[in-house]
């Protein structure tokens, strides 16, 4: 056999065991039932001067969800203010009988004033996100 042969030969051989592979293979496929739909998944939030602690060292914010499962997930979108060592934390708690998300952002240096920053946030069986107000608690 020359070489040419024994090359298309075994890309023949590997075509062909790579077509079995994958008409066998059962395919990945994701659902989402009507809950899901109706709910979403994750929301980017605003907050402002409004939700910045008076030593302007922080951002904390209750975000009114309906849920208090504790998996959250918070990541800083966009901000005027953005500066290295920022830390975000999110927390379930109940604010005036509403049940939602704390989020935190811990800046390294004190805030200046016209904060814009924006966060994704993400809390396991939220019904929605509500507007953020300032928290004042731990």
């Amino acid at each position: 056999m020359t070489r040419l042969s024994v090359f298309g030969a075994t890309l023949l051989a590997t075509g062909l065991l790579l077509a079995t592979v994958m008409s066998g293979a059962p395919g990945v496929t994701a659902s989402a039932s009507s809950d899901d739909n109706e709910r979403p998944f994750a929301s980017t939030i605003p907050f402002g001067d409004g939700e910045v602690t008076p030593d302007r060292f922080n951002v904390r914010a209750f975000v009114p969800t309906g849920s208090m499962s504790t998996k959250c997930l918070a990541t800083l979108s966009e901000s005027n203010s953005a500066v290295p060592g920022i830390t975000v934390f999110c927390a379930p708690r109940e604010f005036e009988g509403q049940q939602g998300i704390l989020f935190s952002a811990f800046f390294p240096q004190p805030i200046p004033s016209g904060l814009f920053l924006s966060a994704t946030i993400h809390q396991d069986h939220a019904h929605g996100y509500g507007t953020p107000v300032f928290y004042p608690g731990i």
